[in-house]
Protein backbone atom coordinates (compact mmCIF):
# COMPACT_ATOMS: atom_id res chain seq x y z
CA UNK A 1 0.00 0.00 0.00
CA UNK A 2 1.48 3.33 -1.07
CA UNK A 3 1.33 5.97 1.66
CA UNK A 4 -1.05 8.94 1.43
CA UNK A 5 1.86 11.41 1.26
CA UNK A 6 3.01 9.84 -2.01
CA UNK A 7 -0.38 9.91 -3.68
CA UNK A 8 -0.97 13.53 -2.64
CA UNK A 9 2.25 14.47 -4.44
CA UNK A 10 0.71 13.67 -7.86
CA UNK A 11 -2.78 14.99 -7.15
CA UNK A 12 -4.06 17.23 -9.93
CA UNK A 13 -1.51 16.09 -12.52
CA UNK A 14 -2.64 14.74 -15.87
CA UNK A 15 -1.33 11.16 -15.92
CA UNK A 16 -2.73 7.96 -17.36
CA UNK A 17 -3.20 5.05 -15.00
CA UNK A 18 -0.10 3.17 -16.13
CA UNK A 19 2.09 6.26 -15.63
CA UNK A 20 0.62 6.73 -12.14
CA UNK A 21 1.39 3.10 -11.33
CA UNK A 22 5.00 3.39 -12.53
CA UNK A 23 5.49 6.67 -10.66
CA UNK A 24 4.17 5.24 -7.39
CA UNK A 25 5.65 1.75 -7.89
CA UNK A 26 2.13 0.35 -7.49
CA UNK A 27 0.60 -2.71 -9.13
CA UNK A 28 -2.99 -1.58 -8.59
CA UNK A 29 -4.54 1.91 -8.67
CA UNK A 30 -7.88 3.12 -7.36
CA UNK A 31 -9.22 6.08 -9.29
CA UNK A 32 -12.49 7.89 -9.03
CA UNK A 33 -14.34 11.08 -8.33
CA UNK A 34 -16.50 12.70 -5.69
CA UNK A 35 -19.27 15.16 -6.48
CA UNK A 36 -21.29 17.06 -3.92
CA UNK A 37 -24.69 18.63 -4.52
CA UNK A 38 -26.14 20.15 -1.39
CA UNK A 39 -26.13 17.45 1.26
CA UNK A 40 -25.83 14.61 -1.27
CA UNK A 41 -22.58 13.01 -2.34
CA UNK A 42 -21.88 10.78 -5.35
CA UNK A 43 -18.61 8.82 -5.18
CA UNK A 44 -17.41 6.72 -8.10
CA UNK A 45 -14.41 4.42 -7.79
CA UNK A 46 -12.72 1.75 -9.86
CA UNK A 47 -9.83 -0.60 -9.19
CA UNK A 48 -7.37 -0.99 -12.09
CA UNK A 49 -4.56 -3.44 -12.71
CA UNK A 50 -1.73 -1.15 -13.83
CA UNK A 51 0.11 -3.81 -15.82
CA UNK A 52 -2.85 -4.91 -17.94
CA UNK A 53 -5.12 -1.88 -17.72
CA UNK A 54 -7.97 -4.20 -16.73
CA UNK A 55 -10.78 -2.84 -14.55
CA UNK A 56 -11.11 -5.34 -11.72
CA UNK A 57 -13.94 -3.67 -9.82
CA UNK A 58 -16.12 -0.56 -9.99
CA UNK A 59 -18.79 0.97 -7.79
CA UNK A 60 -20.85 4.16 -7.47
CA UNK A 61 -22.21 5.36 -4.13
CA UNK A 62 -25.02 7.91 -3.68
CA UNK A 63 -25.04 8.93 -0.04
CA UNK A 64 -25.63 11.80 2.33
CA UNK A 65 -22.51 13.86 3.03
CA UNK A 66 -22.61 12.66 6.64
CA UNK A 67 -22.08 9.06 5.43
CA UNK A 68 -18.64 9.74 3.91
CA UNK A 69 -16.85 7.55 6.48
CA UNK A 70 -19.22 4.66 5.81
CA UNK A 71 -18.37 4.95 2.11
CA UNK A 72 -14.64 4.95 2.95
CA UNK A 73 -15.09 1.78 4.97
CA UNK A 74 -17.06 0.05 2.22
CA UNK A 75 -14.50 1.05 -0.40
CA UNK A 76 -11.62 -0.27 1.69
CA UNK A 77 -13.34 -3.57 2.42
CA UNK A 78 -14.49 -4.19 -1.14
CA UNK A 79 -11.09 -3.33 -2.65
CA UNK A 80 -9.30 -5.66 -0.24
CA UNK A 81 -11.79 -8.37 -1.05
CA UNK A 82 -11.23 -7.86 -4.78
CA UNK A 83 -7.46 -8.11 -4.40
CA UNK A 84 -7.23 -10.89 -1.84
CA UNK A 85 -9.99 -13.49 -1.92
CA UNK A 86 -9.22 -14.72 1.58
CA UNK A 87 -8.90 -11.72 3.87
CA UNK A 88 -8.39 -12.12 7.60
CA UNK A 89 -11.27 -10.80 9.71
CA UNK A 90 -8.88 -8.51 11.57
CA UNK A 91 -7.94 -6.77 8.31
CA UNK A 92 -11.57 -6.16 7.44
CA UNK A 93 -12.27 -4.82 10.91
CA UNK A 94 -9.27 -2.49 10.65
CA UNK A 95 -10.49 -1.11 7.31
CA UNK A 96 -13.84 -0.30 8.94
CA UNK A 97 -12.41 2.12 11.53
CA UNK A 98 -13.64 5.70 11.46
CA UNK A 99 -11.19 8.44 12.48
CA UNK A 100 -14.06 10.50 13.91
CA UNK A 101 -17.84 10.69 13.85
CA UNK A 102 -17.65 14.44 13.16
CA UNK A 103 -17.30 15.27 9.47
CA UNK A 104 -16.52 18.90 10.29
CA UNK A 105 -13.62 17.83 12.50
CA UNK A 106 -12.30 15.60 9.72
CA UNK A 107 -12.41 18.52 7.28
CA UNK A 108 -10.51 20.72 9.75
CA UNK A 109 -7.76 18.10 10.08
CA UNK A 110 -7.36 18.04 6.30
CA UNK A 111 -7.10 21.84 6.31
CA UNK A 112 -4.56 21.76 9.14
CA UNK A 113 -2.39 19.29 7.22
CA UNK A 114 -2.47 21.53 4.17
CA UNK A 115 -1.76 24.71 6.14
CA UNK A 116 1.59 23.44 7.44
CA UNK A 117 2.96 20.41 5.55
CA UNK A 118 5.50 18.34 7.45
CA UNK A 119 8.98 19.75 6.99
CA UNK A 120 7.83 23.35 6.45
CA UNK A 121 9.73 25.88 8.57
CA UNK A 122 7.60 29.03 8.69
CA UNK A 123 6.02 29.88 12.03
CA UNK A 124 2.99 31.64 10.51
CA UNK A 125 1.64 28.49 8.84
CA UNK A 126 2.40 26.59 12.04
CA UNK A 127 0.10 28.99 13.90
CA UNK A 128 -2.71 28.57 11.36
CA UNK A 129 -2.47 24.80 11.52
CA UNK A 130 -2.41 24.78 15.33
CA UNK A 131 -5.53 26.97 15.55
CA UNK A 132 -7.39 24.56 13.25
CA UNK A 133 -6.31 21.57 15.34
CA UNK A 134 -7.56 23.23 18.53
CA UNK A 135 -10.93 23.66 16.80
CA UNK A 136 -10.91 19.96 15.88
CA UNK A 137 -10.27 18.85 19.46
CA UNK A 138 -12.92 21.20 20.80
CA UNK A 139 -15.40 19.41 18.51
CA UNK A 140 -14.05 15.88 19.08
CA UNK A 141 -11.65 15.48 22.06
CA UNK A 142 -11.13 11.79 21.20
CA UNK A 143 -9.85 12.33 17.64
CA UNK A 144 -6.48 10.55 17.88
CA UNK A 145 -4.96 11.84 14.65
CA UNK A 146 -5.74 15.43 15.65
CA UNK A 147 -3.85 14.92 18.91
CA UNK A 148 -0.89 13.51 16.96
CA UNK A 149 -0.92 16.39 14.48
CA UNK A 150 -1.06 18.90 17.34
CA UNK A 151 1.87 17.10 18.97
CA UNK A 152 3.97 17.52 15.83
CA UNK A 153 2.94 21.16 15.65
CA UNK A 154 3.90 21.98 19.23
CA UNK A 155 7.22 20.14 18.99
CA UNK A 156 8.07 21.76 15.66
CA UNK A 157 7.29 25.12 17.25
CA UNK A 158 9.87 24.35 19.91
CA UNK A 159 12.48 23.50 17.29
CA UNK A 160 11.74 26.68 15.32
CA UNK A 161 11.82 28.82 18.45
CA UNK A 162 8.19 29.83 17.99
CA UNK A 163 6.59 31.38 21.07
CA UNK A 164 3.72 28.90 20.78
CA UNK A 165 6.02 25.87 20.81
CA UNK A 166 5.72 23.63 23.86
CA UNK A 167 7.79 20.45 23.99
CA UNK A 168 6.20 19.00 27.12
CA UNK A 169 2.66 19.63 25.84
CA UNK A 170 3.64 18.14 22.48
CA UNK A 171 4.86 14.92 24.06
CA UNK A 172 1.67 14.76 26.15
CA UNK A 173 -0.44 15.16 22.99
CA UNK A 174 1.48 12.33 21.30
CA UNK A 175 0.92 10.04 24.27
CA UNK A 176 -2.79 10.93 24.29
CA UNK A 177 -3.03 10.04 20.59
CA UNK A 178 -1.51 6.64 21.34
CA UNK A 179 -3.84 6.06 24.29
CA UNK A 180 -6.83 6.80 22.07
CA UNK A 181 -5.57 4.72 19.13
CA UNK A 182 -2.74 2.33 20.03
CA UNK A 183 -2.15 1.35 16.39
CA UNK A 184 -1.74 4.94 15.12
CA UNK A 185 1.71 5.13 13.53
CA UNK A 186 1.53 8.93 13.43
CA UNK A 187 1.21 9.02 17.21
CA UNK A 188 4.45 7.10 17.66
CA UNK A 189 6.19 9.25 15.05
CA UNK A 190 5.20 12.39 16.94
CA UNK A 191 6.32 10.83 20.22
CA UNK A 192 9.69 9.91 18.69
CA UNK A 193 10.18 13.48 17.50
CA UNK A 194 9.37 14.92 20.91
CA UNK A 195 11.55 12.52 22.86
CA UNK A 196 14.51 13.16 20.56
CA UNK A 197 14.16 16.93 20.88
CA UNK A 198 14.11 16.43 24.65
CA UNK A 199 17.33 14.39 24.54
CA UNK A 200 15.81 10.94 25.15
CA UNK A 201 17.38 9.33 22.11
CA UNK A 202 16.76 5.73 23.19
CA UNK A 203 13.08 6.46 23.78
CA UNK A 204 12.87 8.31 20.48
CA UNK A 205 14.38 5.35 18.64
CA UNK A 206 11.97 2.90 20.26
CA UNK A 207 8.95 5.04 19.33
CA UNK A 208 10.21 5.46 15.75
CA UNK A 209 10.66 1.70 15.39
CA UNK A 210 7.11 1.18 16.60
CA UNK A 211 5.81 3.73 14.07
CA UNK A 212 7.48 1.87 11.19
CA UNK A 213 6.28 -1.51 12.44
CA UNK A 214 2.71 -0.19 12.28
CA UNK A 215 3.10 1.40 8.83
CA UNK A 216 6.18 -0.01 7.05
CA UNK A 217 5.49 1.79 3.76
CA UNK A 218 5.02 5.30 5.16
CA UNK A 219 7.98 7.42 3.98
CA UNK A 220 7.56 9.92 6.83
CA UNK A 221 7.78 7.14 9.42
CA UNK A 222 10.90 5.75 7.71
CA UNK A 223 12.49 9.21 7.62
CA UNK A 224 11.64 9.65 11.29
CA UNK A 225 13.29 6.33 12.10
CA UNK A 226 16.38 7.34 10.13
CA UNK A 227 16.65 10.57 12.16
CA UNK A 228 16.33 8.60 15.40
CA UNK A 229 19.02 6.15 14.24
CA UNK A 230 21.36 9.07 13.44
CA UNK A 231 21.23 10.17 17.07
CA UNK A 232 21.78 6.61 18.27
CA UNK A 233 24.78 5.78 16.10
CA UNK A 234 23.09 3.37 13.64
CA UNK A 235 24.35 5.17 10.55
CA UNK A 236 24.15 2.49 7.86
CA UNK A 237 20.60 1.65 8.95
CA UNK A 238 19.71 5.34 8.91
CA UNK A 239 21.04 5.73 5.36
CA UNK A 240 19.09 2.69 4.23
CA UNK A 241 15.82 3.92 5.75
CA UNK A 242 16.22 7.44 4.36
CA UNK A 243 16.86 5.99 0.89
CA UNK A 244 13.83 3.74 1.26
CA UNK A 245 11.70 6.76 2.22
CA UNK A 246 12.80 8.47 -1.00
CA UNK A 247 11.94 5.38 -3.05
CA UNK A 248 8.44 5.27 -1.58
CA UNK A 249 7.80 8.97 -2.15
CA UNK A 250 7.94 9.80 -5.89
CA UNK A 251 8.33 13.51 -5.06
CA UNK A 252 10.42 13.10 -1.94
CA UNK A 253 11.02 16.28 0.06
CA UNK A 254 14.57 17.59 0.21
CA UNK A 255 15.08 16.64 3.82
CA UNK A 256 15.06 12.92 2.96
CA UNK A 257 18.30 13.45 1.01
CA UNK A 258 19.58 15.61 3.89
CA UNK A 259 19.00 12.79 6.38
CA UNK A 260 20.60 10.26 4.04
CA UNK A 261 23.62 12.53 3.54
CA UNK A 262 24.09 12.95 7.30
CA UNK A 263 24.06 9.18 7.73
CA UNK A 264 26.47 8.55 4.86
CA UNK A 265 28.87 11.20 6.19
CA UNK A 266 28.81 9.63 9.66
CA UNK A 267 29.54 6.17 8.24
CA UNK A 268 32.46 7.54 6.13
CA UNK A 269 30.71 6.73 2.85
CA UNK A 270 31.86 10.11 1.62
CA UNK A 271 31.36 9.83 -2.15
CA UNK A 272 27.82 8.62 -1.59
CA UNK A 273 27.27 11.44 0.90
CA UNK A 274 28.47 13.98 -1.68
CA UNK A 275 26.00 12.56 -4.21
CA UNK A 276 23.16 12.82 -1.68
CA UNK A 277 24.07 16.44 -0.95
CA UNK A 278 24.05 17.28 -4.65
CA UNK A 279 20.51 15.89 -4.83
CA UNK A 280 19.53 17.86 -1.74
CA UNK A 281 20.96 21.12 -3.07
CA UNK A 282 18.84 20.91 -6.21
CA UNK A 283 15.90 22.03 -4.09
CA UNK A 284 15.57 25.05 -1.85
CA UNK A 285 13.70 23.91 1.27
CA UNK A 286 16.73 22.34 2.97
CA UNK A 287 19.51 24.25 1.23
CA UNK A 288 21.08 25.66 4.41
CA UNK A 289 21.02 22.26 6.12
CA UNK A 290 22.50 20.52 3.10
CA UNK A 291 25.32 23.08 2.85
CA UNK A 292 26.33 22.21 6.42
CA UNK A 293 26.74 18.54 5.58
CA UNK A 294 28.29 19.29 2.17
CA UNK A 295 30.99 21.40 3.87
CA UNK A 296 31.81 18.65 6.37
CA UNK A 297 31.87 15.99 3.63
CA UNK A 298 34.24 18.00 1.45
CA UNK A 299 36.63 18.61 4.35
CA UNK A 300 36.88 14.86 4.90
CA UNK A 301 37.39 14.32 1.19
CA UNK A 302 40.28 16.79 1.24
CA UNK A 303 38.38 19.35 -0.84
CA UNK A 304 38.78 22.27 1.54
CA UNK A 305 38.19 24.98 -1.09
CA UNK A 306 34.83 23.44 -1.98
CA UNK A 307 34.02 23.13 1.72
CA UNK A 308 34.75 26.82 2.26
CA UNK A 309 32.56 27.76 -0.67
CA UNK A 310 29.70 25.77 0.87
CA UNK A 311 30.31 27.58 4.14
CA UNK A 312 30.25 30.96 2.37
CA UNK A 313 26.90 30.11 0.77
CA UNK A 314 25.60 28.87 4.12
CA UNK A 315 26.54 32.13 5.82
CA UNK A 316 24.70 34.08 3.13
CA UNK A 317 21.56 32.01 3.74
CA UNK A 318 21.92 31.87 7.54
CA UNK A 319 23.94 34.86 8.80
CA UNK A 320 23.35 33.79 12.39
CA UNK A 321 25.08 30.44 11.95
CA UNK A 322 27.71 29.61 14.58
CA UNK A 323 29.38 26.39 15.63
CA UNK A 324 27.86 26.73 19.08
CA UNK A 325 24.35 26.78 17.63
CA UNK A 326 25.14 23.89 15.33
CA UNK A 327 26.46 21.81 18.21
CA UNK A 328 23.29 22.57 20.15
CA UNK A 329 21.17 21.09 17.35
CA UNK A 330 22.80 17.71 18.18
CA UNK A 331 22.16 16.19 14.79
CA UNK A 332 24.15 13.17 15.95
CA UNK A 333 22.92 13.13 19.53
CA UNK A 334 25.91 12.71 21.82
CA UNK A 335 27.69 10.20 19.59
CA UNK A 336 31.48 10.64 19.07
CA UNK A 337 30.87 11.54 15.42
CA UNK A 338 29.42 14.85 16.62
CA UNK A 339 32.90 16.05 17.62
CA UNK A 340 34.29 15.00 14.26
CA UNK A 341 31.48 16.82 12.49
CA UNK A 342 32.13 20.00 14.45
CA UNK A 343 35.86 19.78 13.75
CA UNK A 344 35.19 19.40 10.03
CA UNK A 345 32.92 22.44 10.04
CA UNK A 346 35.65 24.32 11.89
CA UNK A 347 38.09 23.43 9.11
CA UNK A 348 35.67 25.02 6.67
CA UNK A 349 36.23 28.27 8.63
CA UNK A 350 32.91 29.40 10.04
CA UNK A 351 33.06 32.77 11.79
CA UNK A 352 33.70 31.48 15.29
CA UNK A 353 36.28 29.18 16.83
CA UNK A 354 36.03 25.49 16.04
CA UNK A 355 37.07 24.63 19.59
CA UNK A 356 33.83 24.52 21.53
CA UNK A 357 32.17 22.51 24.24
CA UNK A 358 29.57 20.02 23.01
CA UNK A 359 26.24 20.92 24.59
CA UNK A 360 24.81 18.26 26.90
CA UNK A 361 21.40 16.89 25.93
CA UNK A 362 18.32 18.21 27.62
CA UNK A 363 16.57 15.83 30.01
CA UNK A 364 13.95 13.56 28.51
CA UNK A 365 10.33 14.67 28.62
Amino acid sequence: MVARNSTFAIRGQAMDTRTVGRTLHARYVVEGSARRQGEQLRISAQLIDVETGAHLWARTYDRAVTDVFAVQAELSTEIVAALVPCVRRSELVSSDKKPTEDLGAYDLVLRARGAHPHGAVDAASLDVSRDLLHQVLAADPDYAEAHAQLALNLIQGTVLGSGAGDLSAGVDQARQAIRLQPDLALGYRALSFGLAVGGDYAGGLHAAERSVSLNPNDPESLAGLAKAQLRFGSYNEAARNAARASELHPMAPDYYAFIEGQALYASDRLDEAADAMRDCLIGTDQRANCLRIAAAVDVRRGKVDEARESMRLLMALDPGFTLEKEAGAQRYGTMPVLRRYMADLGEARPPRSATIEIVAPRPAS
